[in-house]
């Protein structure tokens, strides 16, 4: 957790500290649930934002991990997160539950 912490403390991320340690921690975790190394998961984000929560792609793919509206969406019912509209993928956290099962989903799909 700290290693990611401090790998993301020399980008910008939009995100306070406390939210980057939320962050971290999720990493962590949400990557034990699926049996990925978490820095997996930090390698994607770096890739994929820059760390930069509020991004989005020339496609519309948003957030962290950034993912697609309309793939989000139907990932958010399948985990039972709420989902309000395309911005639910700027928050940080549902973000990466999201990514993180996607990620998993994937995986599983094309072993």
């Amino acid at each position: 957790e700290r290693k990611i912490l401090s790998i993301m403390k020399s980008y910008y991320t939009g995100l306070s500290s406390f939210e980057e340690k939320q962050v971290a921690r999720l990493m962590v975790n949400e990557s034990m649930k699926y049996g990925f190394d978490p820095l997996l998961i930090l390698a994607i984000i770096r890739v994929e934002s820059s760390f930069y929560n509020k991004a989005v792609s020339y496609k519309n793919a948003r957030g962290l991990m950034q993912i697609m509206p309309n793939v989000g969406e139907a990932l958010a019912d399948e985990l039972h997160i709420p989902w309000m509209d395309d911005s639910t993928l700027f928050n940080q956290l549902t973000n990466i539950r999201i990514g993180t099962y996607f990620l998993y989903k994937l995986t599983k799909q094309f072993n």
